[in-house]
């Protein structure tokens, strides 16, 4: 017998929450300012660098919105180390697409994400 969590909500009111409209707004002013912060690191010249800077910033934009507070509610960090994480793979994903690539960078942004969008459940405490 495993100690899973029992899931009192359902998935649509998951999803609901997590689009709420706070963050869909904080979502649409982080990605042009994740952008523009990568764009004045990385420079890049070639269509890969820019594809690649473009999802980092999307993606980095969707973890950080989630951050945001819903209507009536505390500042949601998580639960420790976990949480912090996710928001320090925004600017890890920025630096490390300098230094090995877009691909990488896209990698780190979307584990970054996931471990956002996971984030109670993920947390061993």
């Amino acid at each position: 017998m495993t100690d899973a969590p029992i899931r009192t909500e359902p998935r649509a009111g998951a999803l609901t929450r997590r689009l709420h409209p706070r963050r869909v707004a904080a979502w649409a002013v982080l990605a042009p300012l994740v952008g523009a912060i990568g764009w004045g690191v990385l420079h890049p010249g070639d269509p890969a660098g820019v594809v690649g800077l473009t999802l980092v910033a999307v993606l980095g934009a969707a973890t950080l919105a989630d951050y945001v507070p819903t209507s009536g509610r505390t500042l949601d960090v998580g639960c420790g180390s976990c949480a912090v994480g996710a928001a320090l793979s925004v600017p890890a994903a920025i630096l490390l697409s300098t230094a090995v690539g877009p691909l990488f960078g896209v990698a780190i942004a979307t584990a970054g994400l996931l471990q956002r969008l996971r984030q109670p459940d993920a947390c061993p405490t």
